[in-house]
């Protein structure tokens, strides 16, 4: 199967917006409190806040990072342990289908399970935010972030699907990386500020970031039926479509 071209200029671009737009939506809302805890929390007590606030958020991206390696090489060794030809292209249709599933349930089309927010590794990591956040140790903003990218999140488990789909580990960790990078000015703008987007504007961002990973299921999806022979395959020019 030809590779999924996510570091071309459209996988690119397409990442990092969708990484904006989830920064400025959705993860002001879900992380924000976070955040503004942190900060306020530093500043009550006369500390300084850039330096650590950049440290919250280089733990954020380093934990992307690692899940999107390691779930690109989960899945390069399911795509190398395959028994048949055209597994490559079976497993790009089940993470596509399920990216566009992620995508409808963001936009609050179709329900999840209420217990998947529930899971034990959600308590978890509630507890280990607690805990570091408290903390006045050096490495706690570092380990704050590195916690903080372990939350439940929708956008976040369909970018790690598309790593898994990608089969190689740095690919995996670049698509991570790439999103991450989307949603830090959002994060760092909160940090230093109050919300400056009205709760209407984030909402609209949103569904536009939750449109973009329906978008990227899809192409996915496209290109594994592409694989296994049941679609040709479509490009304009360069960029290969699917």
């Amino acid at each position: 199967m030809h590779q999924h071209h996510l570091t071309d200029e459209l996988g690119f671009f397409l990442l990092l917006t969708t990484g904006l737009l989830t920064g400025l939506s959705h993860c002001i809302g879900m992380c924000g409190p976070l955040v503004g805890a942190f900060v306020l929390r530093r500043r009550s007590q006369r500390q300084e806040v850039s330096s650590p606030l950049l440290l919250f958020q280089t733990g954020r991206l380093t934990t992307y990072i690692l899940l999107g390696a390691g779930l690109g090489l989960a899945g390069g060794l399911i795509e190398g342990g395959a028994a048949w030809q055209g597994w490559q292209g079976g497993l790009s249709v089940i993470f596509g289908v399920m990216m566009v599933l992620l995508g409808l349930n963001l936009l609050k089309v179709l329900p999840l399970p209420s217990w998947l927010a529930s899971l034990a590794l959600a308590r978890l990591v509630s507890g280990w935010l607690k805990y570091w956040l408290d903390s006045s140790q050096p490495v706690a903003p570092f380990a704050l972030g590195l916690t903080n990218g372990l939350l439940p999140c929708g956008a976040v488990y369909s970018l790690g699907l598309l790593a898994a789909a990608s089969g190689d580990p740095l690919k995996g960790a670049s698509i991570m990386l790439i999103f991450g990078l989307g949603t830090l000015p959002a994060m760092l703008g909160f940090g230093l500020s109050t919300a400056w987007l009205s709760v209407r504007w984030r909402s609209g961002f949103f569904r536009a970031a939750a449109l973009l990973v329906v978008v990227v299921g899809v192409q996915l999806t496209l290109r594994g039926l592409a694989a296994t022979g049941q679609l040709p395959h479509a490009a304009i020019g360069q960029v290969m479509l699917w």
